[in-house]
């Protein structure tokens, strides 16, 4: 559990430091890319962790507000104009469904 404690604070630590200079966009992409990868680089962490968490009792409540509000979102989006925008997010800030996923799944 270390590693993962170590993972997220680095990852806090870069994300403000994250820039491209050669992209169209040098702060806000390139930042939701390092971010969506420091996510999933946690996720596998602590799925590999998994073990070695406590056996005490978890309350649920929270995580199933967090995924009656993701399932919410999917529903707005397959019901939207767009489906494809809604996956993706604007163009200069890539704030679709995917980075909602992320950001629930750092939450998780």
């Amino acid at each position: 559990m270390k590693l993962v404690k170590w993972t997220i604070l680095i990852g806090l630590m870069v994300l403000p430091l994250v820039f491209w200079p050669k992209a169209e966009i040098k702060y806000e992409i390139p930042r939701v890319i390092w971010f969506e990868w420091w996510v999933k680089l946690l996720a596998v962490l602590v799925l590999l962790n998994l073990t070695k968490l406590g056996k005490e009792k978890k309350d649920f409540k929270l995580v199933w507000l967090v995924w009656l509000w993701l399932i919410a979102a999917v529903i707005t989006a397959i019901s939207g104009v767009d489906f494809g925008k809604s996956i993706w997010g604007n163009f200069y800030r890539r704030d679709g469904l995917l980075t909602l996923f992320h950001l629930a799944g750092l939450f998780l």
